[in-house]
């Protein structure tokens, strides 16, 4: 359905990545691409020129590519931020299921996530929670699964997943940037440059589902423990 498209913005210290994609019955098509360098927009973790920024943020809110046919106005957007500061931490969280029927429902799965977010809002004084990432989910008798078990029978569900945060100015600069120039950030995600692609492959599931699929894998590590990954 192409009312289900939508689009993921990274800005990197020298240029704009632009990716609108959609989804058709779990297939994700990109429809259109962009990268727009700017020269240096970007250093030690600080824009140089805010508002020169948001007008060029602003230049790719409606594209209008006549040699594709396509015309495209924007006004929401996931949001790639950079790993400044990234911590990821390994979290479980265990929830009954709420149907009669003891069936896995998507008000099951925005309850656990709900769960871990609101577990992790404190995370520190300098870092921002930006995400949850699946790692899988567990039912009655061990059964387990990579994506959301919709419609699975079960009593109770568990999540084992990874929390992202990054630096709490670094986020709120380019949601700064994002919504001056009149975008609504319809999600913000943590890019590395092994799985940016990735990200952006499965852009349509994790935003217009609203339940995150399994992006990509990090180690197994003793539960509890943050992973501290240096840039």
């Amino acid at each position: 359905n192409m009312d289900k498209r939508c689009a993921a913005l990274e800005i990197t210290n020298k240029a704009l990545k632009l990716v609108i994609g959609y989804a058709i019955n779990g297939d994700v098509y990109v429809l259109y691409s962009l990268v727009k360098p700017l020269g240096t927009i970007r250093n030690n973790g600080t824009f140089l020129d805010v508002q020169n920024t948001i007008s060029n943020v602003e230049t790719i809110k409606n594209i209008n590519d006549e040699s594709a046919k396509l015309k495209i106005n924007i006004t929401d957007t996931l949001v790639a931020l950079p790993p400044e500061n990234l911590r990821i931490y390994e979290t479980k969280q265990v929830t009954p299921v709420l149907s009669e029927e003891s069936k896995v429902d998507n008000i099951d799965i925005r309850n656990i996530y709900t769960l871990i977010r609101k577990g992790h809002l404190g995370l520190s004084s300098n870092n921002q929670f930006v995400d949850i990432i699946p790692d899988h989910y567990l039912l009655d008798q061990g059964r387990i699964y990579v994506n959301p078990p919709i419609g699975e029978t079960t009593n109770t569900l568990t999540l084992y997943a990874k929390v992202h945060s990054v630096n709490r100015d670094t986020m709120e600069s380019f949601n700064e940037i994002i919504t001056g120039a009149g975008l609504n950030v319809k999600r913000n995600v943590v890019y590395n440059t092994s799985v940016a692609i990735y990200f952006y492959k499965i852009l349509c599931f994790y935003l217009h589902l609203l339940i995150p699929l399994n992006p990509y894998y990090i180690l197994n590590k003793p539960e509890g423990q943050m992973l501290i990954f240096e840039n």
